[in-house]
């Protein structure tokens, strides 16, 4: 598990293949992923055997923009192989 209070610290541990199943929660930062969650995104390896993948977000407006938050996530995922559904 990635400790956060270790800023410095780059590795994490992205092993995700014995799940079915990948959630990727977070709020909207600045109508956008946050920079930690691309970050780990980015270093996923690739999808084993099509896993599927879900992502949730939340955010304290109802503005349209926040619709769009997730293309940059949703796009790492989609050339990695994961299978996202909504």
């Amino acid at each position: 598990m990635h400790d956060s209070t270790d800023r410095e610290s780059t590795s994490m541990n992205t092993d995700c293949s014995q799940y079915d199943y990948i959630g990727f929660l977070y709020p909207i930062h600045a109508f956008n992923t946050p920079k930690p969650m691309v970050d780990f995104a980015r270093q996923l390896p690739v999808a084993v055997d099509k896993q599927r993948a879900f992502i949730v977000k939340v955010s304290g407006e109802p503005f349209s923009p926040n619709a769009a938050s997730s293309k940059i996530l949703m796009g790492i995922l989609n050339e990695k192989g994961y299978r996202l559904f909504f």
